[in-house]
C-alpha cells in the first residue's frame, strides 16, 4: 500500500460519474494545492469529520485555507450548500495521504469512524484503507530498522590535497595542505557522526516500541488501571472498556502503537468484550476521579468530530437531548457498540491526542 499512486481524476470519476470536464479539472487543481496545505494535525482531524459528514466539521470558523483553493477554481462552491461535495473532496484527500502510508492520518480516520458507524458508501473503502495502513505500518515497525555496516567516509580528493604542497614542499604550501586535511576530515567526521547518529535513533525509535508492547503485556498481565491506580477488574462492566482503552493509550509513547494491541483490548475485556453499552451508559457512571483521569487522556473536545472526547468535556451530556447531541455529531448517544469497539475507539482517540495533533480542534 505505502507509495501507491494515487489517480485523482479516476478515483473522482468513480465517485462522480456524471461530473463534466471543467468540474473534474476545477476539482483536481483545489485538491493539488489541499495536498500541500492540509497535513497539519488539526487539518487532518477536520478533514476526517468533514468526510464522514460530522456537522461539527463544518461548524468551524476557520475554514479559509480548505475553501479557498476550491472557490478559486469554481466560485459558486460553498461550504453551506455543497456539504456532499466536501465531504468527496476531503475523502479523496485522506485516501490518497493513507495510500502513500502516512499512517498518522489513518489513525484520524479511524478515530473519526466511530467504530466505523459513521461509515458511508464514500468512506467504506477509506476506513478498510486506514485500517490495513496501520496494521501495516506497526508490524513493519515492529520487525526493526534496516542497517548498513557503518564506515569513515574516504577523503574527498587526496591528489587535491597533496597538490597544494606544491613543487618545493615550502612551509607555506604545507600550511594550506594541513588545512585543506583538516576541513576535509571535519566535514567527513561530521558526515560519519550523522550516519552513527541516524542508526542510533533508528535504534532507540525501536527500542521504544518494543518497551510499550513489553510495558502493554506486564500491564495485561497485572490487571490494574494506572490512571486509577485500581484494580480493573473491580471497575463496573460499563466503566472497565473506558480505562483498558484509556490506561493502553496513555502507555503508547509511539504511533502507531503495538501490532498486537487490539488483540490485549479483546483479551483484557475478557468475558464482557462482546456485550453491548452505549457510550452514554459508559458515561453516567463515572465519578469525578475517574472523569478527571479519563480527560487527562481525551484531553481535547474535537468538535464532535472524536466522539467519545466531546462527550466526556460536556457539562451537560446528561440532560442534552438525543436531538442536540447528534446535531453536533451525527451520531446517537445510544447507539449501542460492543465493549471491544467501545475500548477501540477510546484507544484511537486518546494515542491519536496523545501525540499533540489536534489542537486548537474544537
Amino acid at each position: 500500500m505505502a507509495g501507491e499512486k494515487f489517480d485523482f481524476i479516476s478515483s473522482y470519476r468513480d465517485l462522480q460519474p456524471g461530473a463534466a470536464r471543467e468540474v473534474i479539472e476545477a476539482r483536481e487543481k483545489a485538491f493539488i494545492v489541499l495536498a500541500k496545505e492540509g497535513l497539519k494535525g488539526e487539518r487532518v482531524v477536520f478533514l476526517s469529520g468533514l468526510a464522514f459528514g460530522t456537522p461539527g466539521a463544518f461548524g468551524q470558523s476557520s475554514l479559509e485555507w480548505f475553501v479557498k483553493p476550491i472557490v478559486d477554481e469554481d466560485r459558486l462552491f460553498s461550504l453551506t450548500h455543497d456539504r456532499e461535495e466536501a465531504a468527496r473532496i476531503a475523502t479523496l484527500l485522506l485516501n490518497s495521504w493513507v495510500l502513500s502510508g502516512m499512517y498518522r492520518v489513518a489513525g484520524s480516520v479511524l478515530a473519526a469512524s466511530f467504530a466505523g458507524r459513521r461509515s458511508t458508501d464514500l468512506t467504506a473503502n477509506l476506513i478498510a484503507l486506514a485500517r490495513a495502513c496501520l496494521a501495516n505500518t506497526a508490524r513493519s515497525l515492529n520487525s526493526g530498522p534496516t542497517l548498513k555496516k557503518i564506515e569513515f567516509p574516504p577523503v574527498t580528493d587526496k591528489a587535491a590535497i597533496l597538490s597544494k604542497l606544491g613543487d618545493d614542499f615550502s612551509p607555506s604550501g604545507a600550511g594550506v595542505a594541513l588545512e585543506a586535511i583538516a576541513k576535509d576530515y571535519q566535514a567527513q567526521g561530521a558526515k560519519f557522526a550523522g550516519t552513527v547518529w541516524t542508526a542510533v535513533d533508528a535504534l532507540l525509535s525501536h527500542n521504544q516500541r518494543l518497551s510499550d508492547e513489553i510495558n502493554l503485556l506486564w500491564w495485561h498481565i497485572g490487571g490494574h488501571s494506572d490512571l486509577l491506580n485500581h484494580s480493573l477488574s473491580d471497575l463496573p462492566s460499563a466503566v472497565r472498556p473506558l480505562f483498558v482503552g484509556a490506561d493502553m493509550a496513555n502507555m503508547v509513547a509511539t504511533f502507531p502503537g503495538p501490532y498486537g494491541a487490539y488483540g490485549i483490548i479483546k483479551h483484557a475485556l475478557s468475558g464482557i468484550a462482546d456485550e453491548k453499552q452505549s457510550v452514554l451508559d459508559a458515561l453516567k457512571q463515572l465519578n469525578p476521579q475517574q472523569r478527571v483521569a479519563l480527560k487527562s487522556v481525551l484531553s481535547e473536545p474535537t468538535d464532535g468530530i472524536f466522539v467519545v472526547s466531546y462527550a466526556l468535556h460536556l457539562t451537560d451530556l446528561e440532560t442534552m437531548s438525543l436531538e442536540e447531541f447528534k446535531s453536533k455529531t451525527g451520531i446517537d448517544i445510544n447507539e449501542q457498540l460492543s465493549r471491544y469497539e467501545l475500548a477501540v475507539q477510546i484507544y484511537e482517540e486518546g494515542l491519536y491526542q496523545s501525540q499533540g495533533w489536534v489542537k486548537n480542534v474544537g
